[in-house]
């Protein structure tokens, strides 16, 4: 994933936990997390409002299952968009970049 998205100019740091994000905002700026859920985690809405509750980071949850429910729940928790996988790498790539528009002033996407 981290190399996609590099190709398409938008600059990566790959972390596995939410614990290695927290430690890498000390020294690194980010505008954007885009997290992986996976059913086995306990809970996505719980990992949004962790988030939530810390940073106003723009957030895109990539999730591994398709449900309306849990997608309306993730979405209402704070989460700035829901996707699932398998996602064309088009489709990423334009949320991606939609989401950084409305987070930044004058709409830029460019990375920074």
């Amino acid at each position: 994933m981290a190399d996609l998205l590099n190709s398409h100019h938008l600059n990566t740091v790959p972390l596995a936990s939410l614990s290695e994000f927290e430690e890498a905002r000390r020294s690194l700026k980010f505008d954007l997390l885009l997290a992986t859920v996976s059913t086995s985690y306990a809970g996505p809405v719980d990992f949004v409002r962790k988030i939530r509750n810390a940073h106003s980071i723009p957030l895109i949850i990539l999730c591994d299952f398709d449900d309306i429910f849990e997608r309306v729940v993730i979405l209402e928790a704070g989460s700035d968009d829901v996707l699932f996988e398998p996602i064309h790498t088009k489709e990423l790539i334009a949320r991606i970049r939609s989401v950084l528009r409305r987070a930044r002033p004058g709409g830029d996407t460019t990375p920074r």
